[in-house]
């Protein structure tokens, strides 16, 4: 397989002085989640934008903060913990924060919320505003590469709001830099949150070509922003606006669907529509492995496939073959098989790039046509859409009756083709009203409808008296 060579070029900005010092001044350490001191030499800074090389170093630099260590936002946790929070994963290991997840018993002072869910993605989104801002006033770049550089700060700082907005509900909206201005902001309405999303998604669009920077899709084109903002308009209920995105993306003549074994390939992988590369050279591949497939045998995996997940595979269904892995452990003298995630299976060491998590990839594209079909009373395009996501896991086109019909099996596609990836399920359960449907028979007592939302961390609203607390929290 290739080496991902075009990214790790950008990533060399990592030991390079001179960008490191670039990098110091616009991806500053995180004193608060919110309320960033700005660049103190506002010259060095305003030197970054005078050329397209440093320029696009200080760009590339936020992908390496996304992926640069294990147990951050991106790199895992998101799929961990919303997977415990919904119906995916149970945990092993007994650890009062996950077991916090799992139970859906979240306290505010969680250190994983403060931390990784709240504090990370505020930190990215400070480094996009401090992106933009510079991007906007430099006269030294040329167009193409202003343009390019623009579209994707704005496409970060839209995803990392979608991803606040959806597990905190109203957060706070801050586009600036000025932290007398942010740190003044309380929380805002997810309705204006979602707003600013799709502007900056509308915005991405038009700044971004559909080629890819580089040879390897680790920036994000301008179909990368066209799918992320038909999910976006998709969790809105904008089906007209989300069947016509996803209809974009899959008629773009660019992407198709691979064999489901080679889904999460790097090597001239045609379904992915951005892919996010480790910078942390011996988990080169990504750190899920390290997370989900036991690292030798007779080691019980962390995290196992849910009783419910399992039972949700049809019988002959590709996907469970291939990206279900079970390891059999005598426990008591008893023979018991574990399941655990396998949708990436090398756990590192290697020297060249096998595989890498996908943010965005095509198959969610038709999910999404098909939904936004069927929502529109489309019924048999979406179920062409629906087939062609099961006719490649090896399943026979489906029968329904009506558009209720229709709609569960799409839901279902969507539970055990998206599973264990960027918390499609956690979100699907909540935006369809099912989650104390689905959750409460498997959580018992301790779940409680307000549990959608995560708490908006307690050291925040000490910090911020704008801030108030979500409700079932203290």
């Amino acid at each position: 397989m290739k080496k991902i060579t075009q990214y790790k070029f950008l990533l060399r900005i990592l030991t390079i002085s001179a960008h490191v010092i670039v990098l110091a001044i616009i991806l500053p350490g995180c004193k608060k989640s919110i309320e960033i001191d700005p660049p103190i030499d506002r010259i060095i800074t305003d030197q970054v934008f005078e050329s397209n090389a440093t320029a696009n170093s200080a760009v590339a630099g936020l992908y390496s903060q996304m992926m640069s260590t294990p147990y951050s936002f991106y790199s895992g946790y998101i799929e961990i913990y919303s997977g415990l929070s919904a119906d995916e994963w149970d945990n092993t290991t007994s650890y009062n924060l996950e077991d916090d997840f799992r139970n859906n018993a979240i306290k505010s002072d969680n250190t994983i919320i403060q931390t990784n869910f709240w504090a990370q993605p505020y930190f990215y989104i400070y480094t996009c505003n401090a992106l933009i801002e510079g991007l906007e006033k430099s006269t030294s770049l040329t167009d193409s590469a202003r343009n390019q550089l623009l579209g994707e700060a704005k496409f970060n700082r839209a995803l990392n709001y979608f991803y606040l907005t959806n597990f905190f509900g109203d957060v706070p909206l801050v586009l600036t830099t000025d932290s007398k201005v942010s740190s003044k902001i309380a929380r805002t309405a997810s309705s204006t949150v979602i707003d600013q999303i799709i502007t900056d998604l509308k915005d991405a669009q038009s700044l971004l070509t559909p080629v890819y920077y580089g040879t390897d899709k680790a920036r994000p084109n301008k179909w990368a922003a066209t799918a992320l903002l038909a999910r976006v308009y998709l969790y809105k209920q904008n089906w007209s606006g989300a069947e016509a995105e996803a209809g974009a993306v899959i008629n773009a003549g660019m992407y198709e669907l691979v064999d489901v074994d080679n889904t999460f390939l790097t090597d001239g992988n045609t379904e992915s529509l951005w892919t996010l590369f480790s910078s942390n050279t011996y988990f080169n591949t990504s750190f899920y492995p390290m997370y989900f497939v036991p690292a030798y045998n007779g080691m019980i995996p962390t995290y196992t496939i849910s009783p419910s997940l399992l039972s949700s595979f049809e019988t002959g269904d590709k996907r469970k073959a291939s990206w279900i892995g079970t390891t059999t452990i005598d426990v008591n003298g008893v023979p018991t098989d574990f399941n655990y995630l396998n949708k990436y299976k090398d756990i590192g060491g290697s020297t060249s790039v096998t595989e890498a998590p996908m943010p965005l990839r095509l198959a969610e594209q038709y999910l999404i046509r098909a939904e936004a079909r069927a929502h529109l009373n489309k019924l048999l395009e979406a179920k062409d859409d629906l087939s062609a996501v099961r006719q490649r896991a090896g399943l026979t086109t489906i029968t329904f009756s009506d558009q209720s019909s229709i709609l569960s099996a799409i839901e279902h596609e969507r539970q055990v083709e998206l599973f264990g990836e960027w918390g499609h399920r956690w979100f699907d359960l909540k935006r369809n009203g099912d989650a104390t449907t689905v959750l409460a028979p498997i959580k018992g007592p301790s779940w409680q409808g307000t549990d959608i939302y995560y708490p908006i961390p307690v050291a925040e609203i000490l910090k911020f008296k704008g801030l108030s607390q979500n409700d079932g929290y203290k």
